[in-house]
């Protein structure tokens, strides 16, 4: 008899972020995989003044299904630069998010996870979409995502004529990313901060009577790309100031390891075994970066890398994540966090960089493979 493709792994839960209609692998592509992963989605709608309706979440719910596929994390229910930023619109738009959110706990009998993060303007960032491997004849070479100080310095998003830019942004207008990110640059960090409490305060004893989980996404990178501009989580001690704000039964961690791992204020398994022995993370993102230092020690910048070949001991990471959830009696829910772009599939109509198949379809069978073996 042949089995269904297996859902657990270990004590690991595979997931697969999937952009619903606008996203170039099919359902039965990530079939494919030879797991069947738990799905990370959301609806693709970026307006802040508008509910998701239950139609619609039903509909994806659905579909997902369909393929016999389990929809239970929600990456992201939109939080407006206007909620940030503290400005007059944001208790409606504070309203719109619950709202969301309501309608999602009642359409998904289970308990789902809602995914945020703090970031300003530009969300997460990248230099170079499309960088050559290290070690492989041009014309053959993998692709890979990276980042730069030096080239970041050329990429002026506070001026409103400023278009060239490096991420493939849906819907990006220069015009209000200037004015947003300069509202940031006149806020500062302290006043950021309170504005994200204010935010959480509302939020997480609604989404405690809802039955839901918020996940903070850390900055990616962890640190200041655009002068000025807040970027709060760049420290453990950091993550602790966040999660204060919550109670801990609902506010927890979206461990991104490439994250941590991409600047020099954090090392990325000392993380996860710090707030998961803590019960603060909800689930993980699993990628590899290998960072790069000038002559004197400075950062320069880092690329993302193969998943069993960059700063990060993937083999220890997943001997930590194990013995965590060993503990906690639950799986570990975690994707393959970007991929390398391989065959070419990043050239392809409606691909999106970092989210192409084969390269993380790879990823997350290693990282399978390193909870099913490893003990």
């Amino acid at each position: 008899m042949t089995k269904s493709p297996k859902t657990l792994f270990g004590n690991f839960r595979p997931a697969w972020r999937h952009y619903f209609k606008n996203d170039q692998v099919s359902l039965a592509d990530i079939l494919h995989t030879g797991v069947r992963p738990t799905i990370v989605s959301a609806l693709d709608m970026t307006e802040f003044d508008t509910p998701w309706s239950p139609n619609d979440i039903a509909v994806q719910d659905a579909m997902y299904a369909k393929y016999g596929l389990e929809w239970t994390v929600v990456e992201s229910v939109p939080v407006s630069d206007a909620i940030k930023l503290g400005l007059p619109e944001r208790d409606k738009h504070i309203d719109v998010f619950l709202q969301s959110c309501g309608n999602l706990a009642a359409a998904k009998p289970k308990k789902t996870i809602i995914t945020i993060n703090a970031m300003l303007g530009p969300d997460w960032m990248r230099t170079n979409m499309a960088k050559p491997f290290d070690g492989y004849e041009e014309s053959v070479a993998p692709l890979r995502l990276g980042f730069s100080f030096e080239e970041m310095a050329k990429i002026d998003l506070t001026d409103p004529n400023f278009t060239d830019v490096p991420a493939a942004w849906p819907n990006y207008d220069s015009t209000k990313m200037a004015e947003t990110l300069k509202r940031g640059q006149e806020l500062g960090a302290e006043k950021y901060w309170d504005n994200l409490e204010y935010f959480l305060a509302k939020v997480v004893p609604a989404l405690k009577e809802m039955g839901l989980e918020l996940a903070i996404h850390p900055d990616d990178p962890p640190f200041e790309i655009i002068p000025g501009v807040p970027r709060i989580l760049q420290t453990r001690e950091d993550f602790e100031r966040i999660l204060s704000y919550g109670d801990p039964e609902v506010l927890k961690l979206c461990a991104c390891v490439g994250s941590y791992a991409s600047g020099t204020k954090m090392d990325a398994i000392d993380m996860v075994d710090h707030f998961g022995s803590q019960r603060r993370i909800s689930w993980y993102h699993l990628r590899n970066v290998t960072k790069r230092f000038g002559d004197n020690g400075e950062l320069l910048g880092f690329d993302e890398s193969w998943h069993h070949d960059g700063d990060i001991d993937f083999l220890r990471l997943a001997d930590t994540i194990y013995d965590l959830h060993a503990d906690l009696k639950t799986p570990a829910i975690g994707r393959s966090d970007h991929g390398p772009d391989l065959r070419g599939e990043g050239e392809q109509p409606g691909a999106r960089r970092g989210y192409t198949f084969t390269g993380r379809s790879q990823g997350l069978q290693y990282i399978c493979g390193l909870f099913e073996t490893g003990r």
